[in-house]
């Protein structure tokens, strides 16, 4: 079958433009299908993406089969190789609450109350945000805030949260149908008008799952190692797969989404040594594996950790730099909360990837007196080698010569 593209992209997300621009680099033909939003810089533009010979259509298509698989828009079929799903997360149940962008709208003004529901990134630091303009902001969670995540971390963030003056709710159970246009929380009353849906989840099926019936996991669309979903030819990246809606994420997917649509199937996702940040103040950043991860995986783990004073001290909340070690002092995990963690997190990322031992991390040089060097102080040698070596050199100090 004769097709237009060599691959269509389907999304108004910075990772839909980034699959696109990735494609265009390398060379192929390749449409951009959707209603874009937030444009980053002139870097991806529509002009910009035009220049590189991507063909933007803004406005929603169809994936359908009718019956090869194709695109329609606006009274177009566009036909491809392969299709690659960049969408926005999904939409709040039932559209009863607002989304981000349009509770950024809302914001703007006179200070609002407003009621964000989530427990990741992107209602931390949505709320966060909010609160520092001035806005009164309830954040309400299911659960605990970043369930996924180290509890002290968790802990540490809420309480800043709260210190920035966020009312925070956890272990919250949340209304899909709201009763009479408002949701009550203990004594207090929100209109939905007024209510944020800011899960990182992508629970709404979208009309292209739905009528390609693509298979899904209880946390969003499935997809193999190599980022293909249940259709041979259809790949997806970003939010819809159901994890954190991070944009660094969604960038690092959609590049490898591309070359595996584009050329062969050989460049599988892992995330083990990827690193990411959820970007409040103070930031969380981390790679790799939480402590009871590794627990699971590994017969012997070593947890390090140093406090050090948070970018915002004047609450008294104090960071911390974690380092987690599996199997012969094997660097496995890392955790920062505070000052420069995310552009630190990078050489500890580095560190998981090359497989560095604990000590290898504390026999490296950073330059004194600056952040970075908390790395090298928690991969001081631990405990229990300091005491077995302090009781060799008593020894030898008896020796006689």
């Amino acid at each position: 079958m004769t097709v237009d593209y060599n691959l269509v992209v389907m999304g108004g997300t910075d990772a839909a433009r980034w699959a696109a621009i990735t494609a265009a680099r390398f060379h192929a033909r390749v449409a951009l299908v959707g209603k874009q939003v937030g444009w980053h810089g002139p870097t991806d533009t529509p002009a910009a993406l035009t220049s590189l010979g991507v063909d933007v259509v803004e406005a929603e298509g169809q994936l359908i089969e009718n019956p090869k698989l194709q695109v329609e828009v606006q009274n177009r079929v566009l036909r491809a190789h392969h299709y690659l799903l960049a969408l926005a997360p999904s939409p709040i149940p039932g559209s009863f609450y607002l989304d981000i962008n349009a509770a950024d709208a809302k914001a703007y003004g006179s200070p609002q109350s407003l009621l964000v529901i989530g427990d990741g990134p992107t209602a931390l630091q949505f709320s966060q945000r909010l609160a520092k303009q001035g806005h009164d902001v309830t954040l309400a969670a299911r659960t605990r805030l970043l369930p996924r995540e180290e509890p002290d971390a968790a802990i540490l963030l809420q309480a800043q949260l709260e210190a920035d003056g966020v009312c925070v709710l956890t272990h919250t159970p949340i209304p899909a149908d709201p009763a009479f246009d408002q949701v009550l929380l203990g004594s207090r009353s929100f209109p939905t008008s007024h209510i944020v849906w800011a899960e990182d989840s992508f629970s709404v099926p979208s009309p292209h799952i739905q009528s390609l019936g693509l298979a899904q996991t209880p946390h969003g669309l499935w997809v193999d190692a190599y980022l293909k979903t249940s259709h041979p030819r259809i790949y997806a990246c970003g939010a819809m797969l159901g994890g954190y809606n991070l944009p660094h994420i969604a960038r690092y997917e959609a590049r490898l989404a591309v070359k595996n649509a584009l050329f062969f199937r050989a460049h599988a996702v892992d995330y083990h040594p990827f690193p990411w940040a959820i970007l409040t103040e103070p930031a969380l950043a981390r790679v790799g594996l939480t402590t009871a991860q590794a627990q699971q995986q590994y017969r012997q783990t070593k947890v390090l950790r140093q406090p050090y004073p948070t970018a915002d001290a004047t609450h008294g909340q104090s960071g911390f730099c974690q380092l987690i070690a599996g199997d012969n002092d094997v660097l496995v995990g890392a955790h920062l909360v505070g000052a420069a963690a995310a552009e630190m997190i990078h050489f500890l990322a580095h560190a998981v990837q090359q497989q560095l031992t604990v000590q290898e991390i504390a026999d490296s040089d950073f330059i004194d007196t600056t952040v970075s060097d908390i790395m090298r102080q928690t991969a001081q040698e631990p405990v229990r080698q300091r005491d077995w070596l302090e009781r060799l050199f008593y020894r030898r100090r008896r020796w006689t010569f």
